[in-house]
């Protein structure tokens, strides 16, 4: 079974993203933001990161820098609805 995080602020897109993930056979977690996944990833290791890039505290393209920046290589789903192109190093 796969263990994917997902960092969402917006509640109901949580559920919605933990039921399909569910019914697809896989373990989902969330955690709210950047900030709260970094703190769940200190515990916990992850297959893959479904990641909302507008979020408070700290939004995904944060979160990828302090993620890369240490070396960790799991995979990112982005999803947001942003229409703007922002190119990430």
């Amino acid at each position: 079974m796969f263990d994917i995080l997902i960092v969402e602020d917006d509640i109901n897109t949580q559920k919605l993203m933990c039921a399909v993930l569910k019914r697809g056979g896989y373990n989902p977690y969330t955690a709210k933001d950047g900030l709260d996944a970094l703190d769940r990833m200190e515990t916990q290791r992850f297959d893959l990161i479904i990641l909302d890039l507008m979020m408070p505290r700290m939004d995904g393209y944060k979160f990828c820098e302090q993620l890369r920046g240490v070396g960790e290589n799991i995979p990112i789903l982005m999803v947001t609805a942003n229409q703007e192109v922002y190119p990430i190093h």
